[in-house]
């Protein structure tokens, strides 16, 4: 959850979140794959796609996917956002 936002400044604090695990950010990842590159991606990228470490308090994912997926991964965790999002 953002605690405080500084426009001025473009400093925004987070609050560390009981939801903010591999679990659930595996899931919102999938999810965003099934979204915005079909069920054939999310079939192929669910094979291999693992949230290996997770830090709430900082914000930080580590996720392992297969080399031909990565593009797609990586688009989607881009696309993540506006309602529903985690972080």
């Amino acid at each position: 959850q953002v605690s405080n936002i500084d426009s001025k400044k473009g400093l925004i604090e987070y609050i560390a979140d009981e939801s903010f695990k591999s679990e659930n950010v595996a899931n919102q990842i999938r999810t965003s794959v099934s979204n915005n590159f079909g069920q054939v991606a999310t079939a192929q990228s669910s094979q291999s796609l693992a949230v290996k470490y997770c830090n709430a308090t900082t914000g930080m994912c580590l996720v392992r996917c297969a080399r031909e997926m990565l593009a797609v991964v990586w688009a989607s965790v881009t696309f993540m956002g506006g309602e529903g999002r985690m972080w």
